[in-house]
């Protein structure tokens, strides 16, 4: 099956390939919400000034959103989701999410820590030109200013995953 940047990349042109989208992002977002879920429930209740243990609960929900838009569209089209078979779940921790994207720093199942939020950066961030920025002379997203930024102590690695 393509990655999710070869399938922005040459496009959709037949219902099977649609399918195969949907259903690479139906795995992709499901892989997002574990690592999320752990984190939030790291955080002790009464011990969350800033409401960290929110924002993940409400990212938590957008993942879980996206997670069955994409499923019920697949639904939709004649193609049942898999998420039942064996290789759905990922492994943690994990250097490759489901669509070929790599992620340099390990997604795994950790509480919450200044590294670990450097990690769900890494997630947020597309290593490839969404669709809707194809031909935009700007930047592709804001998370991308964030990575680089010399405040957070890191870089981010922009190469595409290659599969052997």
């Amino acid at each position: 099956m393509k990655s999710i940047a070869e399938f922005v990349r040459d496009g959709i042109s037949n219902l099977s390939e649609l399918q195969d989208a949907l259903q690479t992002a139906v795995r992709l977002e499901f892989s997002t919400i574990p690592p999320y879920l752990c984190a939030e429930w790291s955080i002790t209740d009464g011990e969350d000034p800033d409401d960290v243990g929110g924002t993940l609960k409400d990212i938590v929900r957008q993942e879980m959103y996206h997670f069955a838009i994409a499923g019920n569209i697949l639904s939709a089209i004649g193609r049942v989701s898999k998420i039942a078979d064996s290789d759905f779940l990922l492994k943690y921790p994990t250097n490759y999410l489901p669509g070929g994207i790599c992620q340099p720093e390990p997604v795994d199942l950790k509480p919450i820590s200044p590294a670990q939020i450097h990690v769900f950066m890494q997630i947020e961030y597309p290593e490839f030109t969404p669709v809707a920025d194809k031909g935009a002379d700007t930047p592709a997203t804001m998370p991308r200013a964030y990575l680089a930024d010399p405040l957070m102590g890191r870089q981010s690695s922009t190469k595409l995953c290659r599969h052997s």
